[in-house]
């Protein structure tokens, strides 16, 4: 078996067993709206706030727009409120149920389907908007992926992706000096199998997590042919920094603009939006 089918069997697993954003309502069945709306909100308000600040929500009416990793239907809710006309796909085989289920509850029925970003079933230039929410850096061929959203969007259109961002301070400081070193995991796994850790599913199957500095993603995006609008870096919070109870402390009570300094610069999630170059 080669390395990229097993990395997908892999990303498969991890989210069959439960779809992100599972631990906002653990209590709640997966696939009820309870469920949905607890934890809808609580990724909307608490994990990732910056997606209402930087994704233009107010001018998706009426757009053709596909979501690439739809998950449970959390930003395709978002999509669906404002008038889209929307498609999601993900590789999970159960996260098309889960979001078909999820978004039935509030009236919307749209085109929800199991399928692999580097290989989308439709036509070229079909698409105004290609949205991926923390989802292509478990892809093992970025680049493939980010052709396959050029070839489906139309002359002019417009992608916006979300990926994890290398040079941030949960990246170098949580993950590898506090978790892979000070606490010794470097001793028991390696770094790729130690940043795969972060993904909490109840599953434990090692898969792929790449994270990205703001070069590498630019030149993805030149290479696939788009030209880059712009990018950003979002996400800090206390929790993100190391397990040191006076660091966290003085982060929790430093002035809001020093937090907000902080996180544009070692945030967690790297965020572009590109376009087609027209033909």
């Amino acid at each position: 078996m080669t390395a990229n089918r097993q990395y997908k069997q892999a990303t498969r697993a991890t989210w069959d067993a439960n779809p992100a954003g599972w631990s906002h309502a653990p209590d709640q069945q997966i696939g009820s709206k309870a469920f949905f709306e607890r934890a809808r909100l609580a990724r909307l308000n608490d994990e990732i706030p910056f997606i209402k600040e930087l994704i233009p929500w107010d001018t998706v009416a009426d757009k053709r727009v596909l979501e690439i990793g739809c998950g449970a239907g959390f930003d395709a809710y978002m999509f669906c409120e404002r008038g889209a006309r929307y498609t999601g796909i993900d590789y999970a085989s159960r996260n098309p149920a889960r979001a078909r289920d999820h978004l039935a509850h509030f009236g919307y029925h749209p085109p929800v389907m199991r399928s692999d970003g580097e290989r989308l079933p439709f036509d070229d230039g079909v698409f105004d908007v290609v949205f991926s929410n923390g989802v292509l850096h478990h892809t093992p061929d970025m680049p493939e992926a980010f052709c396959e959203a050029l070839r489906v969007l139309r002359p002019g259109g417009t992608f916006w992706v979300v990926l994890y961002h290398k040079h941030s301070a949960y990246f170098w400081l949580s993950v590898v000096v506090f978790d892979y070193l000070i606490k010794g995991g470097f001793l028991r796994r390696s770094l790729a199998r130690q940043l795969s850790r972060i993904e909490q599913t109840g599953a434990d199957e090692g898969v792929l997590v790449n994270v990205y500095s703001r070069g590498q993603l630019r030149r993805l995006l030149d290479q696939s042919g788009f030209e880059l609008q712009g990018m950003w870096v979002r996400k800090l919070p206390g929790r993100d920094l190391p397990g040191y109870r006076l660091l966290k402390y003085f982060y929790r009570f430093a002035p809001r603009s020093v937090a907000r300094w902080f996180e544009t610069r070692w945030g967690w999630y790297l965020t572009a939006q590109a376009v087609r170059h027209d033909d």
